[in-house]
């Protein structure tokens, strides 16, 4: 497997699913923790498609996009929360927000168990890169 392209489908597979977050987060003015176990299973379909083998390799590819995508959403998010106060519109808001006042903002806007969900979601997206099927009936032929 070429590792530019598994690259490049993790950043867009990480960037793709925090805009759909964000646009979410935005139309219900509301964190929407639980979008983090979307993400979670988003980047282990796509890991799946581009058919990387289960392993140590593709767990932690997993878990490190799945890191990417959360933050990249909460950064998103809280740029939309500040585009209105700045008279920008969200993407201009996001050129000039800093990490230290998204990080400041997704502070106040999740909560405890919005953390729990995306720490669940990291732990999930690791265990399915190693080929971790709980719900799968099906076992290894003998």
């Amino acid at each position: 497997m070429n590792h530019l392209k598994t690259g490049l489908w993790c950043l867009v597979t990480a960037t793709g699913i925090a805009a759909l977050w964000t646009v979410a987060a935005v139309a219900t003015q509301r964190p929407l923790g639980w979008m983090a176990l979307i993400t979670a299973l988003d980047v282990s379909i796509m890991l799946s498609l581009l058919r990387l083998a289960p392993g140590a390799m593709r767990a932690s590819i997993a878990a490190a996009t799945t890191v990417l995508s959360i933050t990249l959403a909460w950064w998103f998010i809280a740029a939309s929360q500040m585009a209105p106060m700045f008279g920008l519109h969200p993407l201009q808001s996001l050129q000039r927000i800093s990490p230290q006042l998204a990080l400041s903002l997704s502070a106040a806007s999740f909560n405890r168990f919005d953390l729990v969900l995306a720490a669940t979601s990291i732990v999930l997206a690791a265990a399915w890169g190693f080929g971790f099927k709980a719900l799968s009936g099906r076992h290894p032929a003998p």
